[in-house]
């Protein structure tokens, strides 16, 4: 008698989704040759069942370096407004590592409040099961988002709680890494430039022993920025050309966009105001939208006013200035807010 094989579609497209998430999973690390749209697809897909949301989750969680390459973070956090109705029904450590995602991509966007809202959702699920990776990936993004809001003293307060966690090695080294950077943004912050090149030299040992390369080039921006404080533009310089053509080889287009803001502020600041000019005004790729350098290209804008202003070009300053103001303003940052609206009443009362 003839056995009939039984075929059953779910089961057959749940495979191929798992199998189809596994090769995501396995070739992140080529990423200039990876589509997000192919990705924020196969992610969708795998969250649509109970069996393969958790590889789903840890794909959208892995892809954090591809995703920022060019910052369009928007269509991500739709997604996860999607996964967030009641009727995917997410196990609590989904749950968490979804609040994290959310919060990770809120604070790349800069939207510090609702990043925080969603790291204190995150790690008070952490807390609830007991899940330490949660506890300690929300509380950096804590770090992080408080940095951002300009509140120092809890940042810190955070910061150090942090360094007094122990995981693994390689995970202990890893999280310790993005933490003495977020220590040195701090301090640097503070105008406490010392301090500030402690940090950043230490999370960029690490970062080498770890062959991290990404998050050493990073550091490299940072202390870029340090040696333009302190008027070192040689070796600021090096370090920034250093930093953007790894960037420039390896797609990172938003990273490239923070290393040109930071070279053109270090020509405004020894006064080389037409390559100051040059720089940012050809620093952002043409129809570019996407909200992780809204807080560098807001920065460009305010340093091309001011250029603008000393040349007597007042339009063109109103212009600039105003593109910054609606950026302020519409990321809570209070103080730019106030800064920038003196200076437009003080040139406009001259005029």
């Amino acid at each position: 008698m003839m056995q009939i094989l039984e075929f059953d579609p779910k089961k057959e497209f749940i495979q191929s989704v798992q199998l189809n998430l596994n090769y995501w999973l396995d070739n992140l690390l080529d990423a200039p040759k990876l589509d997000q749209a192919n990705l924020r697809r196969a992610v969708l897909y795998g969250c649509r069942y109970k069996e393969t949301i958790d590889f789903s989750l840890k794909l959208m969680r892995n892809s954090m370096p591809l995703i920022e390459k060019r910052g369009d973070f928007n269509e991500w956090l739709e997604i996860i407004d999607r996964l967030k109705n009641p009727e995917k029904s997410l196990e609590k450590i989904d749950q968490g590592l979804l609040f994290i995602f959310q919060g990770d991509l809120e604070f790349q966007s800069n939207f510090f409040l609702a990043a925080i809202d969603s790291f204190q959702k995150a790690k008070q699920v952490g807390d609830e099961i007991n899940n330490m990776e949660i506890v300690i990936n929300s509380s950096i993004g804590l770090c992080q988002s408080s940095w951002g809001l300009r509140n120092f003293d809890l940042a810190k307060k955070y910061g150090e709680d942090l360094l007094n966690m122990e995981e693994d090695e390689f995970f202990q080294l890893a999280k310790i890494a993005l933490i003495d950077n977020i220590l040195g943004m701090i301090s640097l912050s503070e105008n406490k430039l010392k301090k500030a090149t402690r940090y950043f030299q230490a999370a960029k040992r690490i970062y080498i022993k770890n062959k991290d390369k990404l998050g050493e080039m990073r550091i490299q921006n940072n202390l870029a920025i340090i040696d333009i404080a302190k008027e070192n533009n040689k070796s600021a310089l090096k370090r920034l050309n250093q930093a953007e053509n790894f960037f420039s080889i390896n797609g990172f287009d938003a990273d490239m966009i923070k290393i040109r803001m930071s070279k053109g502020f270090m020509y405004y600041r020894m006064g080389n105001l037409i390559s100051a000019k040059y720089i940012f005004s050809n620093a952002i790729p043409e129809n570019w939208e996407y909200s992780a350098t809204k807080y560098h290209i807001a920065w460009g804008d305010f340093v091309l006013g001011a250029i603008e202003l000393t040349q007597n070009n007042h339009e063109e300053s109103r212009i600039y200035f105003g593109k910054s103001l609606k950026y302020w303003e519409e990321s809570n940052n209070t103080d730019m807010v106030l800064l920038t609206k003196n200076v437009i009443k003080l040139f406009s009362a001259d005029n």
